[in-house]
């Protein structure tokens, strides 16, 4: 399987400090590991040697990273590797980060503090 990994840098000065940097650097060589064939399209390179890697521009802002991107130029990349994936890979939500998960009694608060209802 072609993977086509499209990971959007908001902290080029700090890949140490990117939380989707450091999704993409442990989950590619994972994913090549499983026999899959993944390239990194990022500001700068993420995962091993045995992943691929398109460079694209670095955002100006993290704002820009987020909700800004080149069509063209994603269509182009699109063309050329034709993957049989593509896409961001949404670590928050794989993660569980940015949001309180359920704990299937209704409470997020509880969930959030580790309470368990009675």
């Amino acid at each position: 399987m072609r993977v086509l990994y499209l990971l959007n840098i908001s902290n080029p000065d700090r890949l140490s400090a990117d939380s989707g940097w450091i999704f993409a650097d442990l989950l590619a060589p994972a994913l090549a590991d499983a026999g899959a064939e993944v390239t990194v399209a990022a500001p700068a390179p993420a995962g091993d040697a045995r992943c691929g890697f398109h460079q694209t521009k670095v955002p100006g802002t993290k704002y820009r990273a987020r909700f800004s991107a080149d069509i063209d130029e994603l269509v182009a990349l699109i063309r050329a590797e034709k993957p049989d994936v593509a896409g961001p890979l949404l670590h928050g939500r794989v993660l569980g980060v940015g949001g309180s998960r359920p704990d299937h009694s209704g409470s997020r608060r509880e969930a959030a503090s580790g309470a368990r209802p009675a």
